[in-house]
């Protein structure tokens, strides 16, 4: 699958990039999957930001070679800025935005996902209410990531989007704090 992507693409859409990288397959969507139905995924008539052929491949070898998350990856290889990634999945796949700066996170949510959990998949847990948690992530697209979290926390997930850096503040900051309340 790999292979044909990168022998066979001019451009890659990069919302399409940041599907594949999150656990679904190039194409195809099942209409009877509970969290694609969740995440509502359809394509918008507007113009969308394209990754070059070359951007896709150098950005694949390089997360194959050093691992991390995609979005840092594409970030870091100056493909890509955190906020046209945001951008991008607020315009085209509808997902809300959510400034970081500006909401207090709830240290019950804090506590049901690990640290590492968190880092690994750049999502914060934000707020818990009954059987749902709500969380901010730089890639909303990683239904590996959200299936991870809805069977850790027997919770339903409600996604929105944060950028990469704010993500990683927040982590900082509010793993922190729960560990000087403990």
């Amino acid at each position: 699958m790999e292979s044909f992507l990168v022998d066979n693409t001019k451009s890659v859409h990069l919302v399409d990039a940041l599907k594949f990288f999150g656990g679904w397959e190039s194409g195809h969507k099942d209409a009877s999957d509970p969290l694609s139905r969740r995440l509502n995924l359809r394509r918008a008539t507007m113009p969308k930001r394209k990754l070059e052929g070359r951007e896709f491949s150098r950005t694949l070898l390089h997360k194959k070679t050093h691992g991390g998350h995609i979005v840092k990856v594409l970030v870091d290889l100056g493909v890509a800025t955190e906020e046209e990634i945001a951008v991008e999945l607020t315009k085209h796949h509808k997902f809300p935005y959510l400034p970081l700066s500006y909401y207090e996170m709830d240290p019950k949510a804090i506590s049901a996902i690990p640290e590492a959990m968190a880092k690994e998949h750049l999502l914060i847990p934000l707020d818990m209410v009954g059987d749902n948690i709500m969380i901010a992530m730089v890639n909303p697209l990683d239904k590996n990531a959200i299936r991870e979290v809805e069977r850790l926390t027997n919770c339903f997930v409600q996604v929105f989007v944060a950028t990469l850096s704010e993500i990683q503040l927040a982590i900082e900051q509010n793993y922190k704090k729960t560990l000087d309340l403990q």
